[in-house]
C-alpha cells in the first residue's frame, strides 16, 4: 500500500522525488504518495533461463535506436489500448488526468518511465541499453491488466468499480450489506458485510484504520487539525438531525462555545475538563490540535459509532457534562469522514497509477514485437535481392554466359520469387502486428 509521507504546500515549491506523487484530497488539503512499496516496475521477478535467452536473441537483433524508437508511445495509442481493456469509465477518466498530470508536472512518479511535456511515454535510457534491465521491466506484460481487471470488485449491474461507483462519494460506509459484481463465472452475488465497505478494504473501520497507519507523523499532524467552522457545520447538521429540543441545543451550543471561544471554560458551572482533554486550542487561528496517537482517535471515533452505524433517536442533553459529549462525537463525526476521503482517494489513485503501469508494457511489447517481424524478413529480402544484382555484375557475365541460358533463366525466376513471397510475408506481419490490440 502506498504511504502517505508530507502535507504537499505549492506555495513552499516542494520537492517530489522518485515515485511520489501530490495527491488532492480536498481544494485545501493535498498529500505526498509515496508508491515506492506497491512494486509498480521494476520490481517483477528477475527474467532467467531460457526466456532471458531468447529475450537476448531478439534484443540483438535491434540496433538501440531502433529500440529507442519503438519504446515511444505518444497518448492517442496509450487511450486506445486503455478504452479497449478497462470497462470502468471512472478508471479511464482518473488514467487519463494522471496522464496529462505527470506530462505537464514532470514528476518521476512512474520511474523508469518518463512522460514528456509533448504526450510521449518512454523508457529511461540506461534502462533501455541494459537488457536484462527491459527484460524484467517488460516481463508479465500479457497478465497484468486482466489481473488488474479480475482484482477491482464491481457492482451488480454497472460496468463501474466501487470506487468510481456513484454511491461511493456520498456513503459513509457504516453497517447494512454490500452488494458486488463479481469478477469471476458467478457473475454477482450478495454477501452480508458487518461493516459494508469494509469488505472491499476500504470502508468502516478499515477505512480509517487503513488511511491512519498510512500516514507519516507530518500528515496526521494536519489531519487532526479541526478548524471551527468545519466542526459547527458538522454540529449544526447533527442536531439539526436528531432534532434536540430547544434547552438541549442551548446546551450543546454553550459546550461547543466553551471549547471554541472561552479562554477560562473551566469557571462554568457543571464544566467537565477531562472530557476535553488532549485536545489544544488555537483562539487566534480558529481551529483545534487533536492528539495524533491512534488510541485517542480510536476512542474519538467509537464516540461517534452509533451516529456512523444510523442511528435516528432523539438525543438529549440535560447537563453541560452531555452537552460536551455531544460536541466530541462531532469531533469524531469530522476525523471519520475526513480519513474515510483520504483512504477512497488513496485506494483510487493506487488504481490509477497501476493501470497506467501496465498499459506502458502492453504497447511497448507490441512495438517490439513489430520490429521484430518485419527486420529478419527484411533481411532475408536483401539477401535474395543481393543476389540478384551480383549476379548481373560486369566480373560475372562472362561466367555467366557459360552457364545454360534455360539454368540460368530458373535460378532467376526462382530468386525474383524468393525475394517476393518474402515481400508478402513481411506485409501480412506488419499488418498482423499492428492489430495486436
Amino acid at each position: 500500500m502506498a504511504k502517505l509521507v508530507d502535507i504537499y504546500n505549492s506555495e513552499k515549491e516542494p520537492v517530489i522525488k522518485r515515485r511520489q506523487l501530490p495527491l488532492t484530497i480536498y481544494e485545501n488539503l493535498t498529500m505526498i504518495m509515496d508508491l515506492n512499496t506497491m512494486g509498480l516496475i521494476c520490481d517483477n521477478p528477475q527474467v532467467k533461463g531460457r526466456e532471458y535467452e531468447e529475450f537476448m536473441r531478439k534484443y540483438r537483433i535491434l540496433t538501440t535506436d531502433e529500440l529507442k524508437a519503438a519504446l515511444r508511445v505518444d497518448a492517442s495509442d496509450i487511450f486506445n489500448v486503455l478504452n479497449q481493456s478497462i470497462p470502468c469509465v471512472g478508471c479511464r477518466r482518473s488514467v487519463e488526468r494522471l496522464f496529462y498530470q505527470l506530462c505537464k508536472s514532470g514528476h518521476p512518479t512512474l520511474d523508469p518511465l518518463v512522460l514528456t511535456p509533448d504526450e510521449i511515454m518512454t523508457i529511461r535510457e540506461d534502462k533501455i541499453i541494459h537488457p536484462q534491465s527491459l527484460a524484467t521491466l517488460l516481463n508479465g506484460h500479457s497478465s497484468g491488466i486482466e489481473c488488474l481487471i479480475l482484482s477491482q470488485p464491481r457492482w451488480k449491474k454497472s460496468q463501474r468499480c466501487t470506487l468510481h461507483s456513484l454511491e461511493a462519494g456520498t456513503a459513509r460506509g457504516w453497517g447494512g450489506q454490500a452488494t458486488s459484481a463479481s469478477t469471476g463465472a458467478a457473475g454477482g452475488a450478495s454477501a452480508p458485510c458487518g461493516w459494508g465497505w469494509a469488505a472491499w478494504g476500504w470502508g468502516g473501520r478499515a477505512a480509517w484504520r487503513a488511511a491512519w497507519d498510512a500516514m507519516r507523523a507530518s500528515a496526521r499532524d494536519h489531519v487532526t487539525l479541526v478548524h471551527f467552522n468545519t466542526l459547527h457545520d458538522t454540529l449544526h447538521n447533527y442536531l439539526r438531525k436528531h432534532r434536540f429540543c430547544a434547552d438541549c441545543k442551548t446546551k450543546v451550543l454553550r459546550a461547543y462555545q466553551l471549547l471554541v471561544e472561552e479562554k477560562e471554560p473551566q469557571k462554568e458551572k457543571g464544566y467537565v475538563g477531562a472530557l476535553y482533554g488532549g485536545i489544544k486550542r488555537c483562539l487566534l487561528d480558529k481551529h483545534l490540535h487533536l492528539q495524533a496517537k491512534t488510541d485517542y482517535i480510536a476512542h474519538l471515533i467509537a464516540r461517534a459509532e452509533p451516529e456512523l452505524l444510523g442511528n435516528h433517536r432523539e438525543r438529549h442533553a440535560k447537563t453541560l457534562e452531555i452537552a460536551q459529549e455531544e460536541v466530541l462525537i462531532c469531533l469524531g463525526i469530522c476525523i471519520y469522514e475526513r480519513l474515510q476521503r483520504i483512504s477512497l482517494r488513496l485506494r483510487e489513485e493506487e488504481g490509477t497509477c497501476q493501470t497506467l503501469a501496465q498499459l506502458r508494457s502492453r504497447h511497448f511489447i507490441a512495438s517490439l514485437k513489430l520490429l521484430w517481424n518485419i527486420k529478419p524478413a527484411s533481411q532475408n529480402c536483401n539477401f535474395y535481392m543481393m543476389k540478384l544484382l551480383r549476379r548481373n555484375r560486369p566480373g560475372n557475365r562472362e561466367r555467366n554466359r557459360r552457364n545454360s541460358n534455360g539454368a540460368r533463366r530458373r535460378n532467376d525466376r526462382l530468386l525474383r520469387a524468393n525475394a517476393k513471397r518474402l515481400i508478402q510475408k513481411n506485409q501480412m506481419k506488419s499488418a498482423n502486428a499492428r492489430n495486436v490490440y
